[in-house]
């Protein structure tokens, strides 16, 4: 099962292990994104108008798809720093913590239309919450 599927699959759910689970997936989902994004955001500036490489495309528009869609019931756990009481009971408060990579991955993707497409959907869904 991926990991896509294990925080979004859990939503409806209740239960001690239900929702563990789901907390550790989101936990390391988040970590892996922002490990994408930040990783794009530094590399992009570098490589002007140097495509990216294709694997890294691919990477980052599989997750930028997934991530925009998934609901969750869990936004990271005990270590978050981002407070979230506001949208207490939102499924997209993931993208509210993943909020300062986007941004940063937004102001370099001037290059790539589908990507920017997918990185300003994900905005929108962070403005929708508010």
């Amino acid at each position: 099962m991926s990991v896509w599927m294990s925080c979004s699959s859990f939503v409806g759910r209740r239960g001690g292990e239900w929702e563990s689970l789901a907390g550790v997936a989101m936990r390391w989902m988040l970590v892996r994104v922002s490990v994408v994004l930040r990783r794009f955001a530094a590399d992009q500036p570098l490589r002007g108008r140097t495509p990216q490489p294709r694997c890294q495309r691919k990477e980052i528009i599989y997750i930028m798809e997934k991530f925009t869609k998934l609901r969750s019931a869990c936004a990271g756990g005990e270590g978050q720093t981002v407070q979230t009481t506001a949208i207490e009971g939102g499924t997209k408060r993931h993208l509210l913590v993943m909020f300062p990579y986007i941004s940063q991955a937004v102001g370099v993707a001037y290059g790539d239309g589908e990507l920017l497409v997918l990185l300003t959907k994900a905005l929108d869904e962070i403005g929708r919450m508010h």
